[in-house]
């Protein structure tokens, strides 16, 4: 069995989504008492608020509660890897056959990078959704006119390269995990 060395990676990786998780709910909890009557809740493409919604509606609640379910639901799907492996009508990875044809052991390397890959996308989704709550809070509470387009722009598109990285990364290890190299 190849040992284990990206366990730091994922221990990090855990860590920042509890860090990202918690910061948005310490932001959202310190600045609800100074928050006005009306925050914003859209923004058009410029990043100018086109809707308002009084501050009780609940919306500041869905920005900080979405990222903890959808974390929840991406490290459920990175638990679930192990049990796909037992089955593996339901997964796509190339060479599928040669790659099933491994022993056990040698596939592990793989399900640990798919359950590092999950924890690493939940990570980008989280500093997403920190950097909208962050920038209605700002808007809101006048320090800016407008959402800045980068600020949401660059995390969307880290987050997708980070995907895509992924992604080539587990096409190259099913290659050399088959390969023997």
């Amino acid at each position: 069995m190849e040992p284990d060395t990206g366990w730091i990676r994922r221990l990090s990786l855990h860590a920042a989504n509890a860090v990202l998780l918690l910061s948005s709910a310490v932001l959202a909890w310190r600045a609800w008492p100074g928050l006005p009557p009306q925050i914003p809740v859209h923004f058009n493409a410029e990043g100018d608020p086109d809707a308002w919604a009084p501050r009780d509606s609940n919306i500041l609640l869905l920005l900080v509660l979405v990222p903890w379910g959808l974390t929840l639901l991406l490290y459920g799907v990175a638990r679930m890897t192990t049990l796909l492996a037992a089955n593996p009508a339901f997964i796509n990875i190339p060479r599928k056959q040669e790659f099933l044809a491994l022993p056990r052991e040698r596939q592990m390397p793989l399900w640990r990078l798919m359950q590092e890959t999950l924890a690493a996308v939940a990570v980008g989704v989280n500093v997403v959704f920190l950097a909208l709550l962050s920038g209605v809070f700002r808007v809101a509470l006048g320090a800016e006119s407008a959402l800045s387009p980068p600020a949401l722009f660059i995390p969307i598109t880290l987050t997708v390269l980070l995907t895509v990285g992924y992604s080539v990364a587990s096409r190259r290890l099913v290659n050399r995990l088959i390969d023997g190299r």
